[in-house]
């Protein structure tokens, strides 16, 4: 049974989830820093470079999502008693393109992660550049973080879809 309760933990799982980018987000600028301005290796400014890349989009991705997370529950949960017709027409609609999204999102990651790894075997092989493999790392490590990450989201959209389609399949719009 779909309840109130269940959109609002959705909700904020889902904040929660983006807390933890900006909080990844926030702790890689740190680390970045200390790489590039603290550790005089090639191997590490290669690494921060990479690293803030990645924390930059974290940021601002994670940042916007975070703040409408609230006024999403809010209004999805004032819409399941008064209007559930906006779950199935609206909500739905919002839960696939997002569904989507975090495929591609995913399937982007996977092949970025797959180009990190290719990049520090051929760099080992034939250049030997410290600054290459630093590159590389940091790209696989933020990858495999925000990979994991959303697996989870689109591990939690498949539960509150499922949620909602069975609440809605009485109702025609």
């Amino acid at each position: 049974m779909f309840t109130k309760n269940d959109i609002e933990n959705y909700f904020l799982s889902y904040k929660h989830e983006h807390l933890f980018l900006l909080w990844v987000a926030a702790i890689a600028i740190v680390v970045a820093a200390y790489f590039y301005f603290g550790i005089k290796k090639d191997l590490y400014k290669g690494a921060a470079i990479s690293i803030v890349s990645f924390a930059i989009l974290f940021f601002a991705t994670s940042f916007t999502e975070y703040k409408k997370a609230d006024r999403l529950r809010v209004l999805n949960t004032y819409n399941y008693d008064l209007h559930p017709e906006h779950l199935k027409g609206k909500e739905l609609k919002r839960i696939v393109s997002i569904k989507k999204i975090t495929n591609i999102q995913i399937v982007v990651l996977l092949l970025l992660t797959l180009t990190a790894i290719s990049l520090y075997v051929y760099n080992a092989k034939k250049y030997k550049s410290d600054f290459l493999k630093g590159i590389a790392t940091g790209v696989f490590i933020m990858c495999i973080l925000a990979t994991t990450t959303f697996a989870i989201i689109s591990k939690n959209l498949d539960a509150y879809k499922i949620g909602i389609e069975d609440f809605t399949k009485e109702i025609y719009v």
